[in-house]
């Protein structure tokens, strides 16, 4: 017996399982066809979760940028702490969203072949 991952969920399961405890999915009887189902489902949602994340940098961004016409010279640092959070996080975001973009554009490109 070897612990393997789940094409699915990604989780750490027995060789021996059927079904993967954590996400149902039937081991044994999966096709590739069906693997790359399952595969382009979790990408989708991580894609999900990619523009989710950038939406809300740009709204801390924002933040920031209002704070620091509105608030005095006082709270500048904190303004600036937004903007820097809400910059940092939207670009790692972007570069997260890319990335998975072009993992589903292969996973798609291989589906086709």
């Amino acid at each position: 017996m070897a612990i393997i991952q789940c094409p699915a969920c990604k989780q750490r399961i027995s060789s021996l399982a059927k079904v993967c405890p954590h996400c149902g999915v039937a081991l044994a009887e999966l096709s590739e066809e069906d693997l790359a189902s399952v595969r382009q489902r979790r990408l989708d949602g991580q894609l999900f979760r990619a523009r989710n994340l950038t939406i809300a940098a740009m709204a801390v961004a924002l933040l920031g940028i209002i704070w620091w016409l509105f608030a005095g010279p006082d709270q500048a640092q904190v303004a600036a702490a937004l903007i820097g959070v809400g910059g940092l996080a939207y670009v790692g975001s972007r570069a997260w969203m890319m990335w998975l973009q072009s993992q589903i554009k292969q996973l798609r490109g291989r589906r086709l072949r």
